[in-house]
């Protein structure tokens, strides 16, 4: 008999996991927000939960899910009146059908949110002494990982699992429509289109027409930092994005309007501990 090859082309690796945990958070609870070189995915259990993230805000409920990409801003909190339980886990990972999670907050079918279920029991019945002792609530299940054989091999192919089946998934959730988040989303998305110049507090205010006290506090509300803090965080993004692009640290200092290579280089390490020479490819 002569044998067909059927070649396994991945279309999504994880190559790393950098937190994974599951918690309830009481009603106060708020995260100041950050941004880093990995993915990370926010599941609601149960209750709801506010994020925010590339000038989108959401109020997350029960059975969704929102993608953080790498380098995008993002922030988490609650309202002060409930707590929720939530799952969390940060990722490293290649592959084509990554790009369809960008900007992406999905509710989860009852096939998705069973495959959720069957991770959430496997990482828990592997880790139990670990509710017992100091693990850092984000490496509970990382920190040290099981002495199971395959353990984390066994997470990535849930992840993955997951991952499959939601890639085009129209089941979006909607954004937030307060006239806060408007105003937060229009401003951030033209900070945005202007990265090649210096955008001021007094000139993004007029343009929303509202009070600089006004926007400070719907960026205090949304992002937890300053304006200035919150538009220099969107150019060290578009550094990485140019600089993984080959584009030179020299090249990318003209496009974004830093005044040489060394200004660069200095606001970038001070920004993400490294320096942008080791960032392009």
């Amino acid at each position: 008999m002569s044998w067909q090859t059927f070649k396994v082309e991945n279309q999504i690796e994880i190559t790393a996991f950098h937190s994974l945990f599951e918690e309830h958070f009481p009603c106060n609870w708020n995260f100041e927000g950050e941004s880093h070189d990995f993915w990370e995915c926010v599941y609601v259990i149960d209750g709801n939960i506010f994020a925010s993230g590339d000038g989108r805000v959401y109020n997350l409920a029960q059975g969704e899910m929102i993608f953080h990409e790498p380098m995008e801003f993002h922030r988490l909190w609650l309202d002060g009146k409930n707590g929720a339980d939530v799952f969390i886990f940060t990722f490293s990972a290649k592959g084509n059908l990554l790009d369809f999670f960008r900007d992406k907050v999905l509710r989860l079918s009852k096939n998705e949110r069973d495959i959720l279920s069957g991770m959430l029991e496997f990482l828990t019945n592997a880790n139990m002494e670990k509710r017992l002792n100091n693990t850092p609530m984000e490496l509970r299940y990382l920190s040290p990982p099981s002495k199971k054989a395959g353990y984390l091999q066994s997470v990535a192919a849930y992840v993955i699992l997951l991952l499959l089946s939601l890639c085009g998934s129209t089941n979006t959730a909607k954004t937030e429509n307060t006239e806060d988040a408007k105003i937060f989303y229009d401003t951030v998305q033209f900070m945005k289109s202007n990265l090649s110049g210096k955008v001021s507090v007094d000139q993004l205010a007029k343009r929303s027409k509202t009070s600089i006290s006004t926007l400070k506090r719907i960026f205090a509300k949304y992002t937890g930092i300053s304006i200035h803090r919150y538009f220099l965080n969107l150019k060290i993004t578009a550094v990485t994005e140019l600089l993984h692009s080959g584009k030179s640290v020299t090249e990318v200092a003209e496009m974004l309007g830093f005044s040489s290579q060394s200004h660069l280089s200095k606001v970038y390490k001070n920004m993400t501990g490294k320096n942008p020479s080791s960032i392009r490819r």
